[in-house]
């Protein structure tokens, strides 16, 4: 089973989608464009300004993640 795509125990959301992205070797831009979110958005989530996600960003997070 690949586990790479999986939140680690103990992971805070910032870290899991800075550790997502670098595996898919995306730009924050790039997740922000796939996402349908504005890229200051993913920085603000990366830095761990932002920890509650709204429905849309979360849709988009999890489709640019999986796709």
């Amino acid at each position: 089973m690949d586990t790479s795509q999986t939140p680690q125990p103990g992971e805070s959301l910032a870290d899991y989608l800075v550790r997502i992205r670098k595996f898919k070797q995306m730009t924050q831009f790039e997740l922000a464009i796939a996402a349908g979110i504005h890229s200051r958005s993913v920085g603000k989530i990366e830095r761990g300004l932002t920890t509650k996600l709204n429905q849309k960003t979360l849709r988009g997070l999890v489709a640019s993640v999986i796709g």
